[in-house]
């Protein structure tokens, strides 16, 4: 069996970048789908509230939506880059 440190070392630098950006894409999008979703059910939840809402039911409807859009192409994209820089190089 061969030892872990001798498992890449006829990878080339381009090779390993897209292993380690892979896998750092793949860190950033299971790392902030628990933080951003548990801010930004929260935040639904004041919607809802009157005294916590100044803006408007709606208003702070679309602003919440909108924001649910950004995280939820942020994570595609991680998602996307991660899959396709690990399978490009295994």
């Amino acid at each position: 069996m061969a030892p872990y440190s001798k498992l890449y070392s006829l990878a080339t630098p381009g090779e390993l970048f897209m292993f380690y950006l892979g896998h750092f894409m793949s860190a950033v999008g299971g790392g902030a789908l628990p933080v951003t979703f548990a801010y930004l059910i929260g935040n639904a939840f004041d919607i809802f509230n009157p005294a916590l809402n100044p803006k408007g039911f709606e208003a702070a409807l679309y602003d919440l939506l909108y924001k649910y859009a950004i995280v939820g192409a942020v994570l595609f994209l991680c998602s996307y880059a991660s899959f396709t820089l690990l399978l490009i190089f295994g």
